[in-house]
């Protein structure tokens, strides 16, 4: 077993009012596991605008806050692409509902539905 384990398992026997924030993966030396329910990633669709017939002209401004960026957003059937905290205007959407999910720097994840 890997001594990082057995010192969490320790830790958490023997004190128990220890809290961490940060722990860290098995089998990384170096890179820390952020506890994603304290990150606080948020995004909210504003200003939708639907598409009309046939036309991919519809858009949303999507407001990304809180993670650690940058910031990586999948739209269903739109591919991934890289954006920024702040507001990112999201275009040329054909009618329809599309998921969401933003994965910040940290690997924590937000959802939402347009």
């Amino acid at each position: 077993m890997d001594t990082r384990i057995n010192f969490l398992i320790a830790a958490r026997n023997f004190l128990p009012m220890l809290a961490l924030c940060i722990v860290y993966a098995c089998g990384s030396d170096d890179e820390p596991m952020v506890d994603c329910s304290t990150t606080n990633l948020q995004g909210t669709a504003n200003n939708i605008m639907d598409a009309t017939c046939n036309q991919d002209n519809g858009s949303f401004e999507l407001n990304v806050s809180g993670g650690s960026g940058p910031y990586e957003l999948t739209i269903s059937g739109s591919g991934t692409q890289s954006i920024q905290s702040g507001i990112t205007v999201i275009e040329n959407l054909t009618a329809g509902s599309y998921s969401l999910t933003i994965r910040d720097s940290d690997n924590c994840t937000a959802t939402a539905n347009v």
